[in-house]
């Protein structure tokens, strides 16, 4: 697993950083701010720096809920792992958040009208996040799944989506821990 997530994670991070560039380059020219692919380019590698240092200041939260979550068991590692994956998906996007806010000075020098970049960055955080997220579902396994063999890519890469796991991931957690019936 540990062989397969060195050479994935490197491409996932490329075809994020190219495929949102191409994005983030094409939305500020539809909105009229002078960005072209490479400078595009620039901005989303600040925003990886960014991203990278509010991540590793993440590390003890996800230190503290991975001993929070309990033990792996196997009655409990399906509880597990749904924990495991919404706690990362979650840290994930606060940091891919802060990272875009970081630099929405930069994007109100580039467009020159504070409005016109508040808008361009909703538009690029929105599709840099669902861009990020579905291709991060396709080149999974990342950290492996219980009762699932290792492989390099799944079977069935485009059989479901991200949105869709995590919607079903979130309903199961909190059916768990809401009680069933109400006094």
């Amino acid at each position: 697993m540990g062989v397969f997530t060195a050479i994935k994670f490197p491409l996932l991070l490329l075809l994020v950083l190219v495929g949102n560039a191409g994005l983030n380059s094409m939305t500020a020219a539809l909105m009229g701010v002078p960005l072209g692919f490479r400078q595009a380019l620039q901005i989303l590698l600040c925003c990886f720096a960014v991203f990278t240092m509010v991540l590793a200041a993440c590390v003890p939260v996800f230190v503290f809920f991975t001993f929070s979550l309990g033990s792996a068991d196997p009655e409990k590692v399906s509880s597990f792992y749904e924990g495991m994956v919404l706690m990362h998906v979650g840290l994930i996007a606060l940091a891919g958040c802060a990272s875009h806010l970081r630099l929405f000075s930069t994007v109100v020098v580039l467009s020159g009208d504070v409005l016109k970049a508040r808008k361009l960055m909703i538009c690029w955080l929105s599709a840099n996040l669902l861009f990020g997220a579905q291709l991060s579902w396709n080149l999974r396994p990342f950290f492996g799944a219980p009762h699932a063999p290792v492989a390099f890519l799944r079977e069935d890469p485009f059989e479901r989506n991200f949105f869709e796991v995590v919607y079903t991931m979130a309903k199961s957690k909190t059916e768990t821990l809401l009680p069933k019936e109400l006094p």
